[in-house]
């Protein structure tokens, strides 16, 4: 599989929203770069010896008095057929990660 998605609403503005999720795609441990813009938090990972690295793209949606936030994970090179499961990590970390931070 060369990408992988996932959602979810969190209880946060958007203003606050995005920067939960720039805080959670910057601690994680593969993540190289991350860009803020508008209504999306983006960032690039580096290569292992399973990838080239991906792009995890999250976007950022006023929903019912909080966010949602759709999360994608796509392997870097176009022509990736298999990517033994690293963008189902990435997306399932990110989730991990926000998930414990709305706990806190």
């Amino acid at each position: 599989m060369r990408s992988s998605t996932d959602s979810i609403v969190i209880p946060l503005d958007v203003e606050t929203a995005r920067r939960a999720v720039h805080a959670a795609l910057t601690g994680l441990p593969r993540v190289t770069s991350v860009y803020v813009g508008v209504s999306v938090v983006e960032a690039r990972t580096r290569m292992n010896l399973w990838s080239w690295g991906e792009a995890i793209h999250c976007r950022l949606w006023p929903e019912n008095g909080g966010t949602r936030v759709d999360v994608e994970s796509r392997s870097i090179v176009p022509m990736t057929i298999v990517d033994y499961g690293t963008n189902r990590d990435n997306v399932r970390l990110l989730m991990t990660v926000l998930g414990g931070a709305l706990i806190r």
